[in-house]
């Protein structure tokens, strides 16, 4: 063995013997299931007078759409997915008054993700009855060539 192999081993041993073992803490996951109502009793699994919490949100949002809850928060981009998350962050920002910042936390995802979601959401909710987006400009260009032919009309 040379000599910089030895002082490389004993480096090693003193670092060994000096430095603590690294622990590395994981926070175990807990899932607490919905309650399930008894046989012939209907009842809310929520109470309606306090806010909802995010988590709630999420597996609501998961049965409506027919989707996993863990789906939701994965990195899935998947159309069903998608919509579905688009949805619980809309639902998650408006009921439980939680920052962009905070919700984006919540859904593992940038702040500016939950504001273009949320301003994706916000759009389909002005659409008009076919869908169809409005484009501006060329109901400007019309309004305008409506208004000469009108006044050429008139002259």
């Amino acid at each position: 063995m040379s000599v910089l192999q030895e002082q490389h081993s004993r480096w090693a041993e003193a670092r060994a013997r000096l430095s603590p073992p690294r622990v590395i803490h994981r926070k175990e996951r807990v899932v607490v299931p919905l309650p399930q109502p008894s046989e012939g009793t209907e009842f809310a699994p929520f109470n309606f007078l306090a806010r909802p919490s995010a988590r709630a949100i999420i597996k609501l949002v998961g049965l409506k759409h027919g989707i996993d809850p863990a789906d939701i928060l994965s990195p899935s981009r998947a159309k069903k997915a998608v919509a579905a998350r688009d949805e619980a962050m809309w639902l998650v920002y408006s009921h439980c008054e939680k920052s962009l910042p905070q919700v984006g936390a919540i859904f593992h995802r940038d702040h500016t993700t939950v504001l273009h979601s949320l301003r994706k959401r916000s759009g389909q909710q002005r659409r008009p009855s076919g869908g169809k987006k409005i484009d501006i400009a060329s109901q400007k260009r019309n309004h305008t060539n409506g208004d000469r032919q009108l006044n050429e009309a008139v002259a």
